[in-house]
């Protein structure tokens, strides 16, 4: 078995799909990292067949150094080491401090713990960062029939659907780069009232480009008499919908346009095959302090159960520059 940097798209695709691959592992997500001037690695396990695949992007640090990440691994102990020594090689080339992993394993896995800590991973707590991922998500099953899935809903979301279909809130799906414009014009909207950090509207665009060349994801518009109330961004990859960005206008809000559009949005991935609608991170149990506690009661609020993933990794390269990173990250 070799470890070999892997150039094509369907059969790296194709074998993430076959084995429940996650979208941050996909083809997709390393182009989108490339047009955001990143360097990426995509690594496989050969033996004749593809046997394992890591994605794995490079992101710069003052003075020449870097880092490796690599989301929502799917892990496979017998290869792992294979994949690892790749890295290292990479990480010798490339001047890396360190390697993080999130592995697409729920928290409970022993043998993926136990394995990690014995090849000298560090665990790291946090429930997401700036470049990690969250590792508790709440999801909701679609495999149910739609009106299962509707009466799954506490109460009150199941009537703000209807009042906002009532008052005429009407749903539209898109793959137009033009609506992008409007998503991100209520994205700065949304960042100013709630208070939280917007990307550049460059990193959007690239990111919906790669999502619909490929028929990969949409925008949902919200519209009343001619107002965007809310527009959500959702991917589609390997039978999951994952609800990626989203914002919603200081007009009517009354109207509960948020609500509809994300039922809409989980009908449509339905609609394509997905059993899974990924909501993304919520708070932790036992913390009402937290700042995701409104926005978790609201994708709580359609229903499903929580997914709690193991927690992101560290493998350390070199050791004085990465207490140095943790300090200057501390500072921050």
């Amino acid at each position: 078995m070799i470890v070999e940097n892997i150039k094509d798209k369907r059969r790296w695709n194709d074998f993430l799909i076959a084995n429940q691959g996650d979208f941050l592992q996909s083809w997709q997500w390393g182009e989108f990292q490339e047009k955001s001037s990143r360097k990426i690695f995509r690594l496989g396990v050969v033996d004749g067949s593809f046997k394992a695949a890591a994605l794995a992007i490079k992101y710069e640090l003052p003075f020449n150094k870097s880092y490796l990440y690599c989301g929502r691994f799917n892990f496979q102990s017998r290869y792992f080491k294979l994949l690892i020594s790749g890295i290292k090689k990479i990480a010798e080339k490339e001047n890396v401090i360190f390697f993080r992993i999130d592995l697409d394993v729920a928290a409970e896995n022993k043998e993926a713990e136990n394995f990690l800590k014995k090849e000298g991973f560090i665990e790291l707590k946090s429930n997401g960062s700036a470049i990690s991922q969250p590792s508790l998500v709440w999801q909701l099953n679609l495999a149910g029939e739609e009106i299962e899935i509707f009466s799954g809903m506490k109460e009150k979301a199941r009537y703000n659907i209807r009042l906002a279909e009532k008052k005429g809130v009407k749903i539209r799906e898109s793959k137009d780069l033009k609506d992008l414009d409007k998503f991100y014009s209520l994205a700065r909207e949304t960042s100013a009232r709630d208070g939280f950090k917007l990307h550049p509207k460059a990193h959007y665009l690239k990111l919906f480009e790669i999502l619909i060349k490929d028929n990969l994801g949409s925008l949902f518009l919200a519209e009343h008499e001619g107002d965007i109330l809310s527009v959500i961004m959702v991917l589609f990859f390997n039978q999951k919908a994952v609800y990626l960005h989203g914002a919603s206008s200081n007009k009517k809000r009354n109207l509960m346009a948020n609500q509809l559009i994300q039922w809409e949005a989980l009908k449509k991935a339905k609609e394509r095959g997905c059993l899974v609608y990924d909501f993304g991170g919520v708070a932790p149990e036992g913390e009402p302090n937290h700042p995701w506690q409104g926005v978790s009661r609201f994708k709580k609020s359609f229903g499903g159960r929580a997914a709690n993933y193991l927690s992101f990794r560290d493998l350390v390269f070199q050791p004085l520059w990465y207490r140095i990173y943790k300090i200057a990250k501390r500072l921050r």
